[in-house]
């Protein structure tokens, strides 16, 4: 009989446990999407990177972009298609100045928002370079949360005669007058001086 109700609450156990793994809210699907575009790599010697943003949805559904306070660009969008927004030419849609290159700043003109009214969209970004490429999937408002850790490399050069390449971190809020507490465990340094602390760890 012990080992009865060993099982019957080991089978409890999972169900509370399976159900709560079915109850969270999906994060790969949302309506509001709000994010940035972390540099990629130095741009001084004229490499400029080539953004693009992916957008799809299950629905027939219009997809609204805005950069910074630029005009919204509307994007008509058939379920289970994709509308690719480049800064390639011709269209040029992505601003090339679109990207964080300062450390320590607010930027209001960087963030990029895209929305849907009817519709859950699904959103990608790649940047592109001829040395570098990287890309992140778009986590929507509805999957944010309010504490985060940051796991990321050392800098991998930190001499402005031989290149910058720091560590970063971006944060974007959609709220205003979010107030955001940063404890790093490693020295935030200056903007453009590798050697000079802005803000020490802890």
């Amino acid at each position: 009989m012990r080992h009865f109700y060993r099982i019957v609450l080991l089978l409890v156990t999972l169900s509370l446990a399976v159900g709560s793994v079915i109850a969270q809210p999906k994060t790969d699907l949302g309506r509001d999407f709000w994010f940035c575009i972390p540099i990629n790599a130095d741009t001084s010697g004229g490499n400029f990177n080539t953004f693009y943003i992916y957008i799809t949805s299950t629905a027939n559904t219009t997809a609204s972009i805005q950069f910074g306070d630029n005009p919204v660009i509307e994007k008509p969008l058939t379920a289970y298609s994709t509308a690719t927004i480049t800064s390639l030419a011709p269209s040029n849609e992505i601003p090339s100045n679109i990207e964080l290159q300062t450390s320590d700043t607010i930027h209001r003109d960087k963030t990029i928002h895209i929305w849907s009214n009817d519709a859950d969209l699904s959103v990608s970004f790649f940047s592109r370079q001829a040395g570098s490429a990287e890309g992140m999937y778009c986590i929507p408002v509805t999957g944010w949360g309010k504490e985060y850790i940051v796991a990321s490399y050392n800098s991998l050069i930190a001499d402005i005669k031989f290149g910058d390449f720091p560590s970063q971190f971006a944060i974007v809020a959609k709220y205003n007058n979010t107030l955001v507490y940063i404890v790093p465990t490693a020295d935030i340094r200056k903007q453009g001086a590798p050697s000079e602390v802005s803000h020490p760890k802890g």
